[in-house]
């Protein structure tokens, strides 16, 4: 199945509108994925918030990071959506630890959506909305009491995990 997908984010920094978004990553498997990531196709997006300050160049990492991860770890699918938003908070928190005496700390809100044949399984961590558009409905995804309040401020991490189903015709 061939599939478009188009990612519009509402990204503004002061009330204006950012055309780049850091943190935003699509990967297709690698060479080598493990067993089990062979057909999967992932899109993560970070938002970083706090007084912390990353360069592009490390926000992207954080993201890749993660891509990495979830490529890497050989269980369910849940699983490795799981170990991908795990490192994203061990390397938040691990720069939250080092930078608090000096006031500065970020918080991470991450969506990890796994694409597998028809089949889209989103991750989502933080305050996020996503929607699905369809032909025949739109679908409104947003549970902050489940996703929790972000990643990076403690070992804790909250998932809110949301399956739907894609066809032709979603505009």
């Amino acid at each position: 199945m061939t599939l478009d997908l188009t990612l519009s984010p509402l990204y503004r920094i002061n009330g204006q509108e950012i055309a780049s978004l850091p943190g935003l990553l699509v990967q297709y498997p690698p060479r080598n994925p493990a067993r089990g990531r062979e057909q999967d196709r992932l899109v993560v997006y970070l938002l970083l918030t706090g007084t912390a300050v990353f360069s592009t160049s490390e926000y992207m990492q954080v993201a890749q990071d993660a891509a990495n991860i979830f490529f890497q770890t050989p269980r369910t699918l849940t699983g490795a959506l799981r170990a991908a938003t795990e490192s994203v908070n061990k390397t938040l928190l691990e720069r939250n630890m080092k930078s608090t005496s000096r006031g500065q700390y970020a918080v991470g809100w991450l969506v990890l959506g796994a694409l597998r044949d028809s089949q889209l399984t989103l991750s989502m961590s933080g305050p996020m909305h996503a929607y699905v558009y369809g032909q025949n409905e739109t679908r409104h995804i947003h549970e902050p009491n489940v996703s929790g309040k972000g990643l990076g401020t403690n070992q804790t991490i909250n998932i809110h995990y949301t399956q739907t189903q894609l066809s032709a015709g979603i505009v």
